[in-house]
């Protein structure tokens, strides 16, 4: 009953996969993780990588880091697959970002060599908490980019950033003692 699933896979689960084909794909970050179980950062590298492996329309990146978009460039992707960044600084074109206090679309838009659509606000995404991280709102960039290239519009986008609440134990405010804020983000 669903036009399309959005699925969460680990680097272990990648690394078993043959067959997946996403209508987009996005790897939100790569650090040198289970080297243990991988062998070397070079094979970790390689299974993360696969999520891009024929992805059909968007392959969304990390702009701030390197590797993820390298990653992008070695993948086989379906022709007509675009390369789409995602940063926390101001877009270029063919990239979501942060203007000022505005999540920006440069990438689904026509005219995105001189405008942008604007798809919520920092206070959209912060809610009732008291700030926004700033990996929650590269989080919230690349999810947008992922329902922008599936052709969701922009006010559905910023609907479904507005209602989001993380699960109890990310981004979660446990006391402050001293000045000191401690926040549970497991």
């Amino acid at each position: 009953p669903y036009d399309v699933l959005a699925v969460e896979l680990s680097s272990f689960q990648l690394h078993w996969q043959r067959s997946v084909s996403a209508v987009a794909s996005a790897v939100l970050n790569v650090a040198p993780d289970h080297i243990d179980w991988h062998g070397s950062y070079a094979e970790y590298l390689r299974a993360k990588g696969k999520i891009y492996e024929n992805t059909h329309l968007a392959c969304v990146y990390n702009v701030d880091d390197i590797q993820t978009e390298q990653l992008v460039m070695e993948a086989n992707v379906v022709e007509g697959c675009r390369a789409i960044g995602f940063t926390t600084g101001i877009p270029a074109p063919s990239m979501v970002g942060v203007v000022e206090d505005v999540l920006a679309d440069r990438a689904f838009i026509e005219q995105r060599q001189r405008s942008a659509a604007e798809l919520c606000t920092l206070a959209d995404l912060r809610g009732d908490a008291p700030s926004v991280a700033p990996h929650y709102v590269a989080n919230a960039l690349a999810a947008a980019a992922l329902a922008r290239a599936y052709g969701v519009g922009p006010i559905a986008v910023r609907d479904g950033l507005r209602a989001f609440r993380p699960d109890r134990h990310r981004i979660a405010e446990i006391a402050t003692v001293k000045g000191v804020r401690f926040v549970n983000d497991s």
